[in-house]
């Protein structure tokens, strides 16, 4: 398997420079990755921020009484 040079990352089949990998809610991350949908890398994976719940790659508002 063809690995990338450092400082570059495997992203859809392409290597591309670490700055530029975006991952959603859910994916994994580290600190050169940018988490996006509202997301940030906790962990090592995107997450939302309390209160929110990962819905088709944003972080969304959970809907009325699930949690209740």
């Amino acid at each position: 398997m063809y690995s990338c040079p450092s400082g570059f990352a495997r992203y859809n089949g392409v290597c591309v420079p670490n700055r530029f990998v975006q991952a959603k809610p859910g994916q994994f991350c580290n600190p050169l990755t940018e988490c996006v949908g509202g997301s940030m890398c906790l962990g090592g994976i995107c997450r939302c921020l309390p209160g929110l719940i990962p819905s088709g790659g944003v972080c969304v508002l959970p809907p009325f009484g699930m949690f209740g």
